[in-house]
């Protein structure tokens, strides 16, 4: 699949051309890879290729200077560019710490009849597989999983958060990147799980891990390529891991700070839920939107 406003060039295996540079006279672009009515020495064009071409070399002339300020800003996308569709990323919901100052598990926290947990699974349900790490209160917790996500209890959840996120590695499949998302952070949307999705389709071979931003301030959830998966299970923490060459990073720019703000204690999490309420209508709206669309493409598949 090419990207937007591109053509492939059949004799160049993989090379992708902007429409804006294909003749615009219609002809194919052959072994030469010019229109003959651009340089007709060049290509042995006949005098009918030239006269067909001649109607265009004023177009051509007027949107030149156009055509290449586009073309310096243009990013050329190769076909072998992996797409959303194609990209394989395993959502891991990290529920396995404890509420010292709360009382009620942080995955049951309530906001707005669901709770911290069911707002997670919900943001992730396009991602496959979607695996949740249980700890503290594994057993209360587990009752409250739907059916068809995997559930992994962190026996070792004392010793921190890296030690849950590695006992889901074990369980996505090898060749596939992960999300990582704590469950304490209720005001994630799905739009936010989305747009990481394909800011990581759509990263450079440099990248590989991609993180939210929002005014300054980094937060979760984050994607990790497979080729980080190593490195996770033998470092001390996730964030040395992250910070250990700020090159392979890819930040992706949020409108809300949702994706740094959790809950910890009674205050904090007044906060969020006064936040997630403030904001429920349009998350409504939002939801019904999206029940739509689904709606239209299955009548379309039909």
């Amino acid at each position: 699949m090419l990207p937007r406003g591109c053509a492939r060039d059949d004799n160049e295996r993989g090379r992708v051309t902007p429409l804006f540079l294909l003749p615009l006279c219609g002809c194919p672009v052959g072994q030469a890879t010019v229109c003959p009515g651009w340089f007709p020495e060049a290509s042995g064009a006949t005098a009918d290729s030239s006269a067909r071409c001649a109607g265009t070399q004023a177009r051509l002339e007027i949107t030149g200077r156009l055509a290449l300020e586009t073309a310096r800003r243009l990013v050329y996308i190769r076909a072998s560019v992996p797409l959303m569709s194609k990209t394989k990323i395993a959502a891991i919901v990290l529920a396995a710490g404890p509420a010292r100052f709360l009382r009620f598990p942080k995955a049951l926290a309530p906001f707005a009849g669901r709770t911290a947990l069911e707002i997670a699974i919900a943001n992730c349900t396009e991602l496959k597989p979607v695996i949740v790490v249980l700890g503290c209160d594994a057993a209360r917790i587990r009752r409250a999983v739907p059916c068809g996500v995997r559930v992994v209890v962190n026996r070792r959840w004392r010793t921190g958060q890296l030690s849950s996120l590695l006992a889901a590695l074990r369980w996505v499949p090898q060749g596939t990147a992960s999300l990582v998302y704590p469950v304490d952070h209720p005001l994630l949307t799905r739009a936010v799980v989305r747009k990481l999705c394909r800011a990581f389709a759509r990263r450079n071979a440099t990248q590989k891990i991609v993180l939210p931003i929002f005014r300054g301030g980094v937060g979760h959830p984050a994607i990790f390529a497979p080729q980080v998966h190593q490195e996770l299970r033998r470092a001390r923490t996730a964030r040395e891991v992250v910070y250990r060459d700020l090159r392979r990073v890819k930040f992706v720019k949020m409108d809300s700070p949702g994706i740094w703000l959790d809950f910890a204690t009674p205050a904090s999490y007044r906060r969020c839920l006064r936040e997630y309420e403030r904001k429920l209508p349009a998350r409504r709206l939002s939801g019904r939107a999206t029940a739509r669309s689904a709606g239209r493409s299955r009548k379309r598949q039909r």
